[in-house]
């Protein structure tokens, strides 16, 4: 055998001795990963409905503005008929 190969079967040795010695370790951080992984997608799924229920409440939104809007318009033009009114009977009043 080759020294080049003598090195790398007691480098894959060495590994796979500290890598048994070791498998709790990292199964335990195996598992962790795991279940962060699983939260995270978790996480996503849930924001991407969020996303989904603010996009649909905003187009709700701008739809009851423009309501609001019209609706505030009408209102103060008949402020002003009524506040015409109002000055003209007041006008009678004062002379």
């Amino acid at each position: 055998m080759k020294v080049k190969n003598v090195l790398m079967l007691s480098l894959l040795a060495y590994t796979g001795y500290h890598a048994y010695a070791n498998r709790e370790i990292i199964k335990s951080s195996a598992l962790s990963a795991k279940k962060s992984l699983l939260a995270a997608k978790t996480d996503w799924h849930n924001i991407q409905k969020s996303l989904e229920r603010i996009t649909q409440q905003t187009e709700n939104l701008q739809a009851i503005n423009q309501d609001l809007t019209y609706k505030g318009r009408v209102f103060n033009q008949e402020l002003q008929a009524h506040l015409k009114q109002i000055a003209a009977v007041l006008d009678k009043y004062k002379s």
